[in-house]
């Protein structure tokens, strides 16, 4: 390896050290999350002892990996919602998708659990979601438990 690139791993590598160690980690708790509703009412989310689990999802209307995931989110929150007590809560963090878009996307995908809009990114930045869908599973006291892809989502919840 040369110099060069030798010095571009060695940025490479401190920047995804650096992206890993954002957001909420594991064994933290969430605290109280400030969404907006479709609606555009303020909604605080900090209710996470009214139910087993919540499974918080950053999704995207734009997103082909979030349209690709569809089936399985469905398939998931069916799964454990009512007999696990799971609640799942959809998160849009892009404030170009206008809330009849993401209503049209939800409806279109079957998707029948609560979704709110993340205009100026904050609850994006207090979680540290990169990517569309990406899954954040908090027990009842709000702490995580989990982060990152469907699949590995369905193996914490499983768990």
């Amino acid at each position: 390896m040369n110099r060069l690139s030798f010095c571009f791993f060695m940025l490479a590598a401190g920047a995804s050290a650096a992206w890993g160690q954002n957001g909420l980690k594991v064994g933290e708790k969430a605290g109280t999350v400030d969404l907006l509703s479709p609606e555009g009412l303020p909604v605080a989310m900090d209710n996470y002892d009214e139910r087993k689990a919540t499974v918080v999802l950053f999704l995207s209307t734009r997103d082909a990996g979030t349209s690709a995931k569809a089936q399985a989110i469905v398939a998931l929150n069916h799964k454990h919602h009512d007999h696990h007590r799971v609640l799942f809560v959809g998160v849009f963090p892009d404030a170009e998708q206008s809330p009849k878009e993401i209503r049209a996307f939800c409806q279109a995908h079957g998707f029948n659990f609560p979704v709110y809009q993340d205009p100026g990114g904050k609850a994006t930045k207090r979680f540290g979601a990169r990517v569309t869908p990406e899954g954040f599973l908090l027990d009842q006291q709000g702490t995580l438990l989990y982060r990152g892809s469907e699949q590995g989502l369905t193996a914490a919840l499983a768990a």
